[in-house]
């Protein structure tokens, strides 16, 4: 008894999917690194939270961004770190209402006692600058902290608040105080992975519709060539397998480390492209003729590559994807009917219509992301298994 057809088919399509989402993470992964886009949500969510009417580097986030446990953390001057160590955070920001609380204790005296001792007719009182200095010198962290909280340059808001909170009934224990902020800082970062995840899902979106436009990942026309053809839906089911054998961590690295390979070789040519102006040309040959032939050899080599990548990884399923130049003018130009003894062309909208549904479909479901379609797969294959164990793949 052969397997029931449609089952085979929708193994086929997730196997589609799941590649595709690999890929579409790798992309969206270089994509927010190369941009950093999450060490500025970090940045923009800390500074929003301590937000200071003085605007400026009255923010006291700006200043734990430059304290030196911060700042040698970053790869570049212009690149903020992604993550942040809750201990190496709780040390920096500790330290910075330190210093914001000694300002404001050292500006606190100048303005009331200095002045004060001038109205008296004391302002060549020697005694006033050496008060000023002992509070200085002999100033304690707590005192420190518990007067940054009236610095309203960098706390006059919510931040105010937060701080206020982690020195609630531990006001003389500086090291509980610092195990506070580090408590605060770890759930304030994993609630930021969620929002992170809730930032990007349109960006998402659309790097998925154009991956699959570009790759022409389209469900119906997938649906099509799957339902026809007995060897394509045996390869899917073996591939489908293969996957399922080992962990999704070995898959993603294996795939991830592929398409880095290709990637490095593709930025070697393109960085041979930039340089191909320099090349020797000989000259008999004003035209730019063979300058332009290097560079259409270069591009013709970096698209190769990339086309060798997408097929490596796709594997058999590569058949199920990609443009065709039939496919292409039947999708432009009109599919060739017979009706009765005549010839004629296909409503071109019509074919415009299903092939727009079709990679809508795909690039939605791309968004569920891999380790989606992977539990998706193994559920399909133990069904397929216990509904018929003698028959584990299509035959072909």
């Amino acid at each position: 008894m052969h397997f029931p057809v449609i089952f085979d088919v929708a193994i086929g399509i997730v196997v589609i999917y799941f590649i595709s989402s690999l890929i579409l993470s790798f992309v969206m992964e270089f994509v927010i690194v190369r941009r950093n886009w999450r060490g500025d949500f970090l940045y923009n969510k800390l500074s929003n939270m301590f937000y200071s009417s003085q605007g400026g580097f009255y923010n006291i986030i700006e200043k734990v961004y430059r304290h030196p446990l911060i700042s040698k953390m970053q790869q570049y001057a212009f690149r903020r770190p992604e993550q942040i160590d809750s201990a190496i955070f709780s040390k920096a920001f500790a330290q910075v209402l330190k210093e914001v609380g000694e300002e404001y204790i050292k500006c606190k005296p100048k303005e009331e006692d200095v002045k004060g001792a001038t109205n008296d007719e004391k302002k060549h009182d020697p005694n006033v600058e050496k008060n000023v200095n002992t509070n200085l010198a002999n100033s304690h962290l707590i005192e420190s902290l518990q007067s940054a909280l009236e610095n309203e340059k960098y706390l006059d808001g919510d931040g105010k608040r937060l701080v206020e909170s982690f020195m609630i009934g531990h006001e003389t224990d500086p090291e509980k105080i610092n195990t506070n902020i580090q408590e605060w800082f770890i759930g304030f970062q994993s609630r930021l992975d969620y929002l992170f995840k809730r930032e990007v899902k349109w960006y998402l979106f659309f790097y998925s519709l154009a991956f699959c436009v570009l790759a022409n990942i389209d469900t119906i026309k997938i649906y099509q060539k799957l339902t026809v053809d007995e060897k394509a839906r045996g390869n899917m089911i073996v591939m489908a397998e293969g996957f399922t054998s080992v962990p999704y961590d070995s898959i993603k690295n294996r795939i991830f480390n592929d398409l880095q390979v290709s990637l490095n070789k593709m930025v070697v040519l393109k960085d041979s492209l930039k340089n191909s102006n320099g090349v020797n040309v000989p000259p008999t040959d004003t035209s730019g003729n063979q300058l332009s032939q290097v560079n259409d050899t270069i591009i013709i080599k970096i698209i190769q590559e990339l086309e060798a990548s997408i097929q490596k990884t796709y594997g058999d399923g590569y058949e199920l994807i990609g443009w065709t130049k039939k496919e292409i003018d039947e999708l432009f130009k009109g599919k060739n009917i017979k009706v009765g003894d005549k010839a004629v062309f296909s409503n071109i909208m019509y074919e415009l219509f299903f092939k727009l549904i079709g990679i809508l479909i795909s690039a939605f479901a791309l968004m569920y992301g891999a380790p989606f379609w992977y539990e998706y797969m193994r559920s399909m294959l133990a069904i397929r298994k216990v509904i018929n164990p003698n028959q584990m793949t299509t035959k072909s």
